[in-house]
């Protein structure tokens, strides 16, 4: 039987066909950014993201990443991490059968890692992909969402935590229980598997773009119990992560760190933004501080073949 790989270069024999290596991320965030502004007018995706991404210790660039290449110039990219697949096609290369062949691949490739099925999260803006992944027999999951919050008007007051409670920066030394506060808080999420922390830290903690003012946590004595991690990209804040223990939930905290943020960007970015999802339950409270929905995304999925 043919594995992933084969099937796809015999897809795609008009075209070369390969794995990944860090060299690579410039070409591969140009197709992303191409297939951004077709959707949206403007492109989000940066490097920082592809490397950190790749970065990740349990992926394999030579076979969990496949490049497509046409006269030399990458055209499409796709990656499977974990049974999430998630492909890009850049617009000049579109309705050629390159997606279909690539929705295939990360299928088949989901499948050899074990899988029972996979996914990829599209926004519903993207009226193509969402079109090809249902008539490829996706069936929908999650919804999920990306909200901002504008900066304007006076700058607010300091954020207040709830009483003993205090929020500070992340310590030398707290990386692994803030991955397991995040990781447990989480934990719950239907499908969810347990996070590994060297792919975790490779995004975060571990990243060249890490500075330690991207990292708060609120404490109660020295216990961590709730966490928000923050990054800079052109034109907003990012709340990358934030998570509060299941036993302090109700209690103020989350909006504590959210405050937190707000205060972190104010007068230096125009807007804050993060994304949550359907599975978080925590929708409610973004809408209550006054954050907007920007977008909204689907997660479509497929089995793979393999059997449980």
């Amino acid at each position: 039987m043919p594995t992933a790989r084969e099937t796809l270069v015999q897809a795609l024999a008009a075209y070369d066909v390969r794995g990944a290596t860090l060299a690579d991320v410039p070409a591969a965030t140009a197709v992303i950014c191409a297939a951004e502004e077709a959707i949206w007018g403007e492109a989000e995706m940066v490097p920082d993201d592809v490397a950190e991404a790749w970065a990740r210790p349990s992926i394999d660039l030579a076979d969990d990443v496949v490049l497509v290449v046409d006269d030399g110039r990458v055209v499409a990219i796709a990656e499977v991490y974990r049974g999430r697949g998630e492909g890009y096609v850049h617009p000049s290369h579109r309705g050629r059968g390159i997606g279909t062949a690539l929705v295939e691949w990360w299928t088949a490739r989901a499948g050899e890692h074990g899988y029972q099925t996979a996914g990829q999260t599209v926004c519903d803006d993207d009226t193509t992909a969402v079109a090809l992944l249902r008539g490829l027999g996706c069936s929908e999951g999650h919804t999920s969402w990306i909200l901002d919050y504008p900066l304007t008007g006076a700058r607010p007051e300091p954020a207040r935590a709830p009483l003993g409670i205090d929020l500070r920066r992340l310590q030398p030394g707290e990386e692994r229980a803030l991955f397991h506060l995040i990781d447990e808080a989480f934990s719950h999420w239907e499908d969810r598997e347990p996070g590994i922390y060297e792919d975790w830290a490779a995004t975060t903690v571990d990243a060249p773009s890490w500075e330690p003012w991207r990292g708060v946590v609120a404490v109660e004595g020295s216990d961590l119990v709730g966490a928000a991690l923050l990054r800079r990209y052109p034109g907003e804040g990012w709340v990358d992560q934030i998570a509060v223990a299941e036993a302090y939930r109700g209690r103020g905290i989350g909006r504590a760190l959210l405050e937190h943020a707000f205060a972190t960007f104010w007068g230096e970015e125009p807007r804050v933004a993060l994304s949550t999802d359907s599975r978080t339950g925590a929708l409610d409270l973004y809408l209550h501080v006054g954050m907007r929905v920007r977008r909204t995304y689907r997660r479509l999925r497929r089995p793979t073949g393999i059997a449980g």
